[in-house]
């Protein structure tokens, strides 16, 4: 007997505001209009630290869509060719970030939150190669040469 059954995941649901997280994972998936890339983001501190909220974007390698925004803002950098195709590496997992989250609700009237927007969170501290504390521009600085 096949299943008509829909699937969903339920994410936390944060109130509208500027958090600090991390980035956890970068997938992409199919939806009815074509592939997505998900960017799923935890957050780091405060009340809601744990919680995991998501972004996404259509895939599209164009260095002027909203995946490159997306990748030019989180690394600080344009995104390479084979990052737009094939999502971010595993070196940025973890990676510090701000987010901005907003919620949102369905048509069932289901609330959500989704982020608005990730940038590298400049201020932030990560350990480095040799395990001495960095900022997150040192590191990415690093990370380019």
């Amino acid at each position: 007997m096949e299943s008509n059954a829909v699937t969903f995941k339920l994410q936390a649901v944060v109130p509208d505001g500027e958090y600090p997280a991390r980035l956890l994972k970068v997938e992409r998936f199919d939806t009815a209009h074509g592939e997505r890339m998900r960017f799923s983001y935890e957050i780091a501190g405060g009340p809601h630290a744990g919680a995991v909220i998501d972004h996404s974007a259509a895939c599209s390698e164009s260095p002027t869509g909203k995946l490159a925004a997306l990748m030019r803002n989180l690394l600080g950098r344009d995104p390479t060719l084979e990052e737009l195709r094939d999502g971010l590496g595993p070196e940025q997992t973890g990676l510090a970030c701000r987010i901005i989250a907003q919620q949102g609700s369905t048509r069932s009237g289901l609330k959500y939150s989704t982020v608005q927007s990730a940038a590298a969170h400049v201020n932030s501290q990560t350990k480095g190669p040799s395990g001495q504390t960095v900022t997150i521009d040192q590191e990415n600085a690093r990370r380019r040469q």
